[in-house]
């Protein structure tokens, strides 16, 4: 919605025999920059969690992003 972005996503790892799964939940905001027309710059921010059932663990992973983006 406009500049305003979000998301979840899930997986497993059919790799490793369906045992590790993968969820991911975003936010996202697009700011215009220096209000040069097709220029912006996107901070982002991201948690997920990593769940191995066979070993029997559960990471929790938090990360900041920045996206600079300019069309010409």
């Amino acid at each position: 919605v406009g500049g305003f972005g979000a998301g979840y996503v899930s997986a497993t790892n059919d790799q490793a025999g369906g045992d590790i799964k993968v969820t991911t939940a975003y936010l996202a905001y697009s700011i215009p920059l220096f209000r040069v027309k097709g220029a912006s710059i996107t901070p982002a921010f991201s948690s997920s969690t990593v769940k191995d059932s066979v070993a029997g663990t559960s990471k929790d992973l938090k990360s900041l992003r920045v996206r600079v983006h300019y069309d010409f």
